[in-house]
Parts: structure tokens; C-alpha cells; sequence
């Protein structure tokens, strides 16, 4: 591959196309099926396109019919850059303003309605790019290959060979060179040529973000942006974030607060756009200036209960920032925004959570490139998480500079030495509250009389009992528990439904459940989901895990180690859950040949008992051999291996255009905590709170979800203890140790 300068994208030549049908559909890395006189495959060819698998497996030879079917992973994922890359099977990497690809995306699998009219045109020159995948304006030369000094193999008069000429983009315009004639090539053959070339620029166009509009549509990106937040635009505006913070029991940290509003301005526009007001009154007056606006976000917030569901002087509610920027004895501080903007909301928690995540990585200020490049919040704010370290460091490195007593206790990383579930307080619980809004999550589920709730069937979390014909596990019990909360102590009134494969997101979506189990809280999730393309809300994390593998000792071994080479491993076959975060961790460390894409553990572990992998990747509960062996049958080798490649944190899902039963459910969680440090089970469980924060009707929560289930400790032992034993790991209740630890998708 040639060197090219910057502003250029380069491509390689694809591979050579199979010698045989049987060579082919080795090649494709996916499944395949006969039926009769039909082959079906997984449309996952990274060598060559349809015509070539019809050339080597048609009537051609031996007589069979060749249907082509998209992967399973492609589905839903048509108007995304990232999955046409991902679908050349191969590698793309970017150094400043260079892309390099190895190019081989199958013909037929580069999804645009408009290909087809583009490529009719016979004659170099200049043509608007309509390709439905193109996004983002961009200025400079595309340079695909170079005509006169081609690397191209040489290749014979039955090859189907091509030579890339150059293409210059002015606009939304791009402009095709002369294609250089080959001596020896015939007419047809350079037709089908330029037909491939074609493609090859417009693919150039996608992966570099060539933004241009669809026939009579906007430009569909990669990642729809969030909501528009006015709080941004405000800020934007107005050119200036401002800061609100308060003395804390006559002590101020203000030089500690200074970075860090410093670091959000960094994130949103430069470091220098900011200001730090101090609230000179009553600091009671704190949370009632921020809902008047007279500042865009607040520290000092204390993070109890009665502060973030109804604030008594502002009478109103407000986000929090998921963990706490400073703990002092028993009280923890966070940042708080208004409720009306869950945009501005999550910008600032998430950019916490990076300074947090920075640490964890060990990446500094001088290191901050390091962190992760996203387009959740639109592309104009992509480097947020980046340059909010750059201003002045990783969480660790803004305390050494501006604190004047030592970090300790809970204000440290957790490093898997204590645990990470704390019982923040709940504050005065008596303060009246809103009752259930009207044409709310709440009105809805008490009225229909039941509460939906639903989940994956996993060991441990949930299973059905076939004796008895009931549900079981430590989510079914978290359900039961809310519905007792929800319906004064019916803890009957729920019903279990299984997450249908394809829709787990769009389940909630759609109100087909009221709550879901099972999915690791990441940033993409919390704002934009893809295949919804919407944000939810996540509860306090009920379970803290990683992703490991189980299955035959010498291939688990190599996917602990990575290895796919040699005698040992190239045989390698991973089975792993699609639509899960584990299998887009796989994704980005194995190639597509060694993984095995099943619809749900029931099914992963079927293909591993049937030889068609000998490795299953999942949380410690998805691999446990009594578990494992217990439903299947299986009685052969198997090994649990002992790496965690991943956080796995995960929370109770909802929709995020509640904000009032989202409170509710993530308080009913945190009370369950609270319930185990209080030493409160079921047999005492009126010695629980009651509350007037969610009005008179609701006002039992804290005490009939407890009084259901018993506390988080009763629920873990009877569901995990056996399978994943709570002894010295992050799933204890925080006793006074490290406790901050980020969530996933920020570096």
C-alpha cells in the first residue's frame, strides 16, 4: 500500500476471489443452509460480490441456485458508516486526516437505493454523490489509488480486475478522472470495471463523512443527535458556562470546583469560557437560582432523596450527576441541573464520569487524545470527553492540584477492594411530593393493575421453574418487589416477559414493558440507543460483573489471550449473545471467523454442546459449570476461565420521557441497600421509611418493597451466592472505600 499525503483516503485491493463454490462458502465466515437444489448464505462476504459467488457456485457449477442473506448483525444498521466498515471484514484505521482501508465490500452489500443510477454513467467527469449512507461536510481531494503507478497485482483476462482512478471532491460534487485503458481487456470486462469503481468512491465518500443530501431527504448520520438542548445553546450564546456552588459547612472547595467547571467548559467550548459563582446568601437559595437559571449547573448538592425528587424551597425536581464529586464523612455532594433538559443533563455527568474514567485508564492531561471520540452529542461536540481532560487533568490529578487535605476513603478509585452499592440517604422523606402525574408510567400500570417487566433468561437472574410454573431469580424478585411498592404490598400484580431477540430496546419503546432487566448501563444507551436511536434512564447498578469465557480449556485459553494462530488456536470458535455488550467487545478484539453469533444463552449453549464452538462468552452466572452442565446436559471438558475483559454494571431500564417514575424506580433500588445497612428484612420491614415524595398513595414504597423481598443482601444469597459468590467483590455494600467508578463508553 503507497504512502499518501494528508486528506487522502487509500485503498487496497480486495483478495482474490475463490476457485470453488466449496473455497467460497469456507471463505464467507458464516453460516450456510441447503435446501433442495438452493444454497443459502449469511451475506458476509469479504472477498467478492454476488457475481462472483453465482460464477463459482451457480448453474455455472454444479447446478445450484445461490440466494444471499444479510447477517443478522447487519439488521437495523443500514444507515451506519461503522457497519459498512465493519462489513468489509476487514481493518480501518485513521492518522490525522488518513483513512486506511482494507477494501473489500461485497458488491451487493453497500446498501443505497441511488447506486444503481450513479454507476449507469459511462463517462468519467462530474456527478452529485446521492449515496443514502453519506454524512458531514467535508473540503479537500479524495485520492483512490493512482492510475499510472498502480500497485495492482497483474492479473489475467478471466480476472475480474479493476484500476481505482483519481476522483477530486469540489462540494457535493465529486469528479472522476479518465479511467487508464489496460491492453488485453475487453469492452465487457471494462464496463463491469467501472461499475466496481464506482462503488469504491462512493464508499470513500461514507467513510470519510462526505456530506451530501438524499433525493428529496436531509442527510441521515451516523448517530441522529440528541435532542436539542437549550441549556447548550444558551451557554453557546451567551459564550460562558457559569458554575453555582455554596460553602460546605463553612469550608469552601472552590479552587476544587473551579477545575471542574473549568474541564465542562473545556468540554463545551473552550477552557477559558467559564465562571464560578459563589451563592453569598442562604444556601438554601442554591437550588432555587439554578431553576430561576441564574446559573447552568450546581455543586453542592447534597444527594439524598428529598433533594433530587422535590427540593423543598425551589419546590421543584432536578437531575443528578450518577456519582458524586466529593464525599465528606457520611455526605455526598454532586452536580445538579434542571429537570427540563435531559440533554444538558447527561452532558455534564458523562463528562464527570470521563474525568473519573481517565484515572481508571491512567491517561492524564498530557495523554488526553487517549480518551474516546463520539458523535452522541452531535459531531460538533464529538471530543467532549477529551478536551475535558485536557484542561486540567483526570479526576486524581484536579485533586492533587487544588485540594489541601489528603484523598481518601470513598473519594478514591475503586480498584475491586470494597464494594460499590451505597445507600445514599434519603433526606426528610415527609416533604409532600407531586402525586402520580396524570397520563404518566405510574397512572398507567396502576390502572391496567399490573406491572410489566422485561428480561432475558439467564442463570441467576431469571429462569422459569417448570415444576411449578413459576418465575424465579434475582430480577423476577426485583420485579415483584417494585409491584409490591407500586400496588400497597400486591406483590402479585407483575407479569415476566421474555425480551423478544431484535426488539429488547424497542420493547420499552414501544410500552410493551414498563421496566427492563439485563442491559449494562454505557453511554450510548443512556443517550442514544441505535436501535431506537433513543436515550433511557438507568437505575443505580443492582449487579457489578465482566465479560469472561468458558468452554474447552485450550481454545478458552486463547480467547484469554487473544491468540488465533497456530495449531493451538486457529480453531477457535466463539459463541456470544448479539444485541449485548459483549458481543461489540468481541467484535473490536477477534476476527468475524471466530465468532459464533447466537440469539440468546439458551441458544450459545446449544451450539457449544453441538461442536459448533468451543468457546461461550458471558458474565460469571451465563458460565457456571453447575449452572451450565445442570441445563444442558453436558457432561465433557469444561473450563471457566479467570479474565474480565469489560465493566459490566447493570441497572433497571426505563423510559426516559418519565422522569417521575424513573426517580421512583431508582430510589425503590437504592432503598433495598439502604434496607441491608439498616440490618431491615422482611420481618421488620415497617422500621423502613415512609415518604410523602411521591404523594399520599405512594407513600409505602420503601417498606412493602422490602417487606416483598427482604433487602438487597436476602436477594443476592437465595439468586447468586452459589454461582457468583459476593465475598470480596464490587457487588457489597460500600463500607467507606474506594467508591467511584465510571460506567462504560468514555474511553
Amino acid at each position: 500500500m503507497k504512502k499518501k499525503e494528508d486528506n487522502q483516503l487509500e485503498l487496497s485491493q480486495p483478495a482474490e476471489p475463490p476457485s470453488s463454490c466449496n473455497a467460497a462458502i469456507q471463505k464467507t465466515g458464516t453460516s450456510t443452509k441447503k435446501e433442495g437444489e438452493k444454497i443459502t448464505l449469511q451475506m458476509g462476504l469479504p472477498f467478492a460480490s454476488k457475481e462472483i459467488m453465482e460464477k463459482v457456485c451457480g448453474h455455472g457449477n454444479n447446478g445450484l441456485e445461490v440466494q444471499l442473506v444479510e447477517p443478522p448483525s447487519s439488521r437495523n444498521k443500514k444507515n451506519s458508516r461503522n457497519a459498512v466498515i465493519q462489513e468489509t471484514g476487514t481493518s480501518a484505521e485513521k492518522k490525522g486526516e488518513k483513512i486506511t482501508l482494507q477494501m473489500s465490500l461485497p458488491q451487493d452489500s453497500i446498501p443505497s437505493s441511488n447506486t444503481e443510477s450513479i454507476v449507469k454513467q459511462k463517462k468519467p467527469g462530474a456527478f452529485s454523490v446521492t449515496n443514502s449512507l453519506a454524512e458531514g461536510i467535508s473540503t479537500g481531494t479524495i485520492q483512490v489509488g493512482d492510475p499510472e503507478h498502480s500497485q495492482a497485482p497483474s492479473r489475467n483476462d478471466d480476472d475480474d480486475g479493476y484500476v481505482i482512478p483519481e476522483a477530486q471532491l469540489v462540494e457535493n460534487t465529486i469528479i472522476i478522472a479518465e479511467q487508464v485503458p489496460q491492453a488485453g481487456r475487453e469492452a465487457e470486462k471494462k464496463k463491469r470495471r467501472k461499475k466496481i469503481l464506482f462503488i469504491l468512491v462512493i464508499l470513500c465518500a461514507i467513510v470519510i463523512g462526505v456530506s451530501v443530501p438524499l433525493l428529496n431527504q436531509g442527510p441521515t448520520p451516523e448517530i441522529d443527535p440528541p435532542p436539542p438542548s437549550k441549556s447548550l445553546a444558551s451557554i453557546g450564546k451567551r459564550g460562558i458556562l457559569r458554575c453555582g456552588t455554596v460553602e460546605i459547612d463553612s469550608k469552601d472547595y472552590f479552587a476544587f470546583e473551579k477545575a471542574l467547571c473549568q474541564s465542562f467548559a473545556s468540554a463545551i467550548k473552550d477552557s477559558n469560557s467559564f465562571e464560578l459563582i459563589k451563592i453569598e446568601t442562604r444556601p438554601e437559595d442554591s437550588f432555587t437560582r439554578l431553576r430561576d437559571g441564574d446559573f447552568d449547573l450546581l455543586f453542592t448538592a447534597r444527594y439524598t432523596a428529598e433533594h433530587e425528587i422535590f427540593e423543598p424551597f425551589s419546590q421543584s425536581t432536578f437531575y443528578f450527576a450518577s456519582l458524586p464529586y466529593l464525599m465528606i464523612g457520611n455526605k455526598s455532594f454532586t452536580i445538579a441541573t434542571n429537570s427540563d433538559d435531559r440533554v444538558w443533563s447527561n452532558f455534564i455527568s458523562w463528562v464527570f464520569e470521563s474525568l473519573i474514567q481517565a484515572e481508571e485508564s491512567n491517561i492524564t492531561k498530557n495523554t488526553a487524545q487517549l480518551m474516546r471520540s463520539t458523535p452522541v452529542f452531535g459531531l460538533k461536540y464529538e471530543n467532549i470527553f477529551r478536551n475535558g481532560v485536557q484542561a486540567n487533568g483526570n479526576y486524581g490529578e484536579i485533586w492533587e492540584k487544588t485540594m489541601a487535605f489528603e484523598r481518601s476513603g470513598r473519594n478514591l478509585i475503586n480498584d475491586g477492594s470494597s464494594g460499590l452499592l451505597f445507600a445514599f440517604p434519603f433526606g426528610n422523606v415527609t416533604t409532600a411530593g407531586a402525586e402520580p402525574k396524570q397520563g404518566g408510567t405510574i397512572q398507567a400500570i396502576i390502572n391496567r393493575g399490573l406491572l410489566n417487566c422485561g428480561m432475558t433468561f439467564r442463570p441467576g437472574f431469571a429462569m422459569f421453574n417448570v415444576t411449578t410454573q413459576s418465575y424465579y431469580g434475582f430480577e423476577v424478585d426485583l420485579c415483584r418487589g417494585i409491584a409490591a411498592a407500586l400496588f400497597n404490598g400486591e406483590d402479585g400484580r407483575y407479569e415476566v416477559m421474555e425480551h423478544i431477540y431484535g426488539r429488547r430496546f424497542g420493547e420499552l419503546d414501544d410500552k410493551g414493558v414498563d421496566i427492563a432487566f439485563g442491559f449494562t448501563h454505557t453511554l450510548e444507551r443512556t443517550i442514544n440507543e441505535i436501535s431506537t436511536e433513543k436515550g433511557y434512564d438507568f437505575s443505580p447498578s443492582y449487579i457489578h460483573d465482566g465479560l469472561g469465557f468458558a468452554g474447552i480449556e485450550r481454545y478458552t485459553r486463547c480467547a484469554e489471550s487473544k491468540n488465533f494462530t497456530g495449531y493451538e488456536c486457529e480453531d477457535t470458535k466463539i459463541c456470544v449473545m448479539e444485541e449485548s455488550t459483549w458481543y461489540e467487545i468481541i467484535e473490536n478484539i477477534f476476527k468475524a471467523p471466530n465468532i459464533v453469533a447466537s440469539l440468546n444463552t439458551n441458544d450459545y449453549s446449544g451450539k457449544f454442546k453441538n461442536g459448533r464452538c468451543n468457546v461461550i462468552a458471558g458474565e460469571t452466572p451465563d458460565l457456571s459449570e453447575v449452572e451450565f452442565r445442570k441445563a444442558t446436559g453436558y457432561n465433557g471438558e469444561y473450563y471457566v476461565g479467570k479474565r474480565k475483559f469489560s465493566k459490566e454494571p447493570a441497572g433497571v431500564v426505563t423510559r426516559s420521557d418519565d422522569l417521575q417514575f424513573s426517580k421512583l424506580i431508582k430510589w425503590i433500588i437504592y432503598g433495598l441497600f439502604y434496607a441491608e445497612r439498616r440490618n431491615i428484612s422482611e420481618g421488620n420491614a415497617l422500621e423502613m421509611p415512609s415518604t410523602q415524595l411521591f404523594g399520599d398513595n405512594l407513600s409505602g414504597i420503601f417498606q412493602e418493597s422490602v417487606r416483598a423481598i427482604g433487602n438487597y443482601g436476602s436477594i443476592y444469597e437465595r439468586n447468586f451466592e452459589s454461582i457468583l459468590p459476593r465475598k470480596d467483590s464490587k457487588n457489597l455494600l460500600n463500607t467507606g472505600g474506594p467508591l467511584l467508578l465510571a460506567n462504560p463508553g468514555t474511553a
